[in-house]
């Protein structure tokens, strides 16, 4: 059954484990040999760092000195392949060389009291590598993960506008991404500090969509402009139907409500193709490009090739 095949693959990725995918019976040297090529369209991502041990007074010396900084990820529109945003992603850049990726330390960043000025930092750097890009001729919109805790902080959307408006950019050049569990903790709070972002004229975006337990009524109600579809179910999604029919009810959803729509964890030129004919609008994914350091952008765009149809 396909759908118990989906879920021990997901089950097993949950373990921490690295799944390539999955092989219907019966097992035959081509099937089993087209699952593990798929190990080269993973050769560029970033190690595991799962081991890295730190504690609270290194995350906030790492702050302070500027270790924790902004990468980016290129998103691409599916009707004609231009680069036309990025993703800004943390990266904490250790002295002794790794590199800690976020879900390792913007938890206890937001239990610590942090997230805050995580999220400020966010937003100052990338912006100041927009407007580097605009002065260089490359208009790119830019996407910026705002943390749960924001939303509880009154002060956040004046602070975000000076933040913004200090590099001379506009907050309509500006998405907010906002995971869709983090807004539903507290709708009240989350719900009026979002509609005064969107009275700044920044976009906001649902991260994640469908990894959360939120109903469509809340979602109806909160003033997003853009839905981007988890990579959970679009990794795969052309030879999963149900994953298929998850993505495709998600755009039919957006479209309905005037929202546009990103596909992140897109990796292979089938779910591009797939993506492209239920008329996603966006994509971002390994496909394109992994998450670079600033400085790295722009040839990472300027290699980059739209897939043939």
């Amino acid at each position: 059954d396909p759908a118990l095949l989906n879920t021990v693959q997901t089950m097993a990725r949950a373990y921490g484990l690295r799944v390539l995918g999955s092989v219907e019976k019966p097992l035959t040297r081509d099937k089993l040999e087209s699952t593990l090529n798929r190990i080269d369209q993973h050769a560029g991502e970033e190690p595991d760092d799962a081991v890295a041990e730190f504690g609270i007074e290194a995350l906030q010396e790492a702050l302070q000195a500027g270790e924790i900084t902004a990468w980016f990820q290129p998103q691409v529109e599916f009707a004609n392949g231009k680069v036309i945003g990025v993703e800004a992603l943390a990266r904490w850049e250790r002295p002794d060389g790794s590199l800690v990726r976020p879900c390792h330390f913007v938890p206890m960043m937001e239990r610590e009291g942090l997230a805050n000025a995580l999220t400020d930092r966010m937003l100052d750097e990338a912006c100041r590598w927009k407007q580097r890009w605009d002065h260089g001729g490359h208009r790119l919109k830019l996407s910026v993960n705002v943390s749960a805790v924001a939303l509880a902080d009154p002060s956040s959307a004046d602070r975000y506008q000076a933040i913004v408006e200090s590099h001379d950019i506009e907050p309509e050049e500006v998405i907010l991404e906002i995971t869709e569990s983090s807004v539903m903790s507290d709708a009240a709070r989350g719900l009026g500090l979002l509609a005064r972002l969107r009275l700044k004229g920044f976009g906001l975006s649902i991260d994640d969509f469908g990894t959360g337990y939120s109903s469509l009524a809340q979602l109806s109600q909160i003033p997003f402009t853009e839905l981007k579809i988890d990579k959970g179910f679009v990794i795969d999604a052309h030879a999963q139907p149900r994953k298929r029919a998850v993505v495709e009810a998600s755009l039919d959803l957006a479209r309905k409500l005037g929202l546009s729509t990103v596909a992140e964890g897109v990796e292979t030129i089938e779910d591009w193709q797939m993506l492209a004919e239920l008329g996603c609008d966006v994509a971002q994914g390994y496909l394109i490009a992994r998450p670079v350091p600033g400085s790295e952008l722009q040839a990472v765009v300027n290699r980059w090739r739209r897939p043939a149809h």
